[in-house]
């Protein structure tokens, strides 16, 4: 109610203090002279003519309705509806109770704008403090939150040099050098490398490992040429993987490789004690294998061809020696013998020394010199 309405009103009340019908507590008896376009109740106080604006809007309330209104707090509220006692003191209260409402409401919005803008304000400052951006994308192949050196209208302006940023995404979170991706970590894998769309490392990568004190103590790296190699600081000891397979060699490649099961150390390797246990250790040294049952009669030999599991890099030294359940003590005038060693096999040969028909088989082992 503004200002002149109220004065308007208090004068009303000082003019009329002799003929005006009031209750207690600032009560009066008025009339409802109109209901204008907003709805809103005007009444007249019984005893004169001026009309006063209430703080009632209601369809419930008619035109020359009797009304009891309350003065408080410079408003001017119906209290009660002589003509509909039940629609309008509940009308009434419902309006009061409904106005109250709306300032509570309006309240609480100004409070959480309030909070909104100092929010907002703190991560403006957080931004222009770590000259980072935050944005967001929905749609195309950079979708998600962004967190970038530039800002959102530069960055998209020439993405390639966009400079150092992270792109968390609906798969993951990856670390960028303009949209070239550093790194990408997601619940089911961790790439580290310069990453093309089929996730293969492009360049060469370096992981460090350093102490409490920053120091580099080494290195893991990889490219598409080399596969990965993991160095002390040095770059004397290295372990790393190629087409002769894993190999752990100094920075003169002297070491020990292992491929396919079979170790070959360029070296000596010794035990514990530091006896040597061979010049050189390679698992392709010795072959072994069985002939299967020579028969010849006694008095005579018969040959059976052998042919080695894999091919020595020279012809190899061949021991042998019978298999066999005999007890006869005739049987010890039988021998046999290798010959005719190649890289690839031999001949067995079975010589029967006794008078009668033997029947062993030979095993034989094959060593590389």
């Amino acid at each position: 109610m503004n200002q002149d309405t109220i004065k308007d009103f208090i004068g009303v009340l000082k003019s009329d203090k002799q003929t005006t019908s009031k209750n207690t507590n600032n009560t009066y008896h008025a009339t409802v002279t109109r209901i204008d376009d907003e709805g809103v109740v005007w009444v007249s106080i019984a005893g004169s003519d001026t009309e006063t604006p209430t703080e009632a809007t209601s369809s419930e309330i008619k035109r020359g309705d009797a009304v009891t209104v309350e003065w408080r707090n410079n408003k001017l509220y119906i209290a009660g509806n002589y003509s509909d006692p039940s629609a309008g003191i509940a009308r009434v209260v419902y309006v009061e109770n409904t106005a109250e409402n709306a300032q509570k409401t309006a309240d609480d919005a100004n409070a959480n704008a309030g909070t909104a803008l100092t929010q907002a304000t703190a991560a403006k400052k957080i931004a222009d403090d770590t000259e980072q951006h935050f944005w967001f994308t929905e749609t195309g192949t950079d979708t998600g939150a962004h967190i970038t050196e530039k800002t959102q209208e530069d960055f998209l302006a020439d993405p390639t040099n966009g400079g150092g940023n992270l792109l968390a995404r609906s798969n993951g979170i990856a670390v960028r050098d303009g949209l070239a991706e550093l790194a990408s970590f997601s619940a089911t894998e961790t790439i580290i490398g310069k990453i093309d769309e089929a996730h293969t490392v492009q360049t060469s990568t370096v992981l460090q490992f350093r102490d409490e004190n920053d120091i580099t103590k080494g290195e893991l790296f990889s490219d598409a040429i080399t596969g990965f190699k993991l160095v002390d600081v040095s770059r004397q000891q290295i372990i790393r993987s190629s087409a002769a397979g894993l190999e752990l060699v100094n920075n003169r490649d002297e070491g020990l490789v292992i491929n396919s099961g079979d170790i070959t150390a360029s070296g000596t390797i010794t035990d514990g004690t530091g006896n040597v246990l061979s010049d050189k250790l390679d698992t392709s040294v010795i072959d072994a294998g069985n002939t299967g049952t020579i028969s010849t009669g006694g008095g005579t030999y018969k040959d059976a061809t052998v042919t080695f599991n894999k091919t020595f890099a020279t012809a190899p030294l061949v021991i042998c020696g019978f298999a066999t359940g005999a007890t006869a003590g005739a049987f010890g005038r039988c021998s046999c013998s290798a010959t005719s060693i190649t890289t690839t096999g031999c001949t067995i040969r079975f010589f029967n020394g006794d008078t009668t028909t033997r029947s062993p088989s030979v095993y034989w082992i094959a060593i590389s010199l």
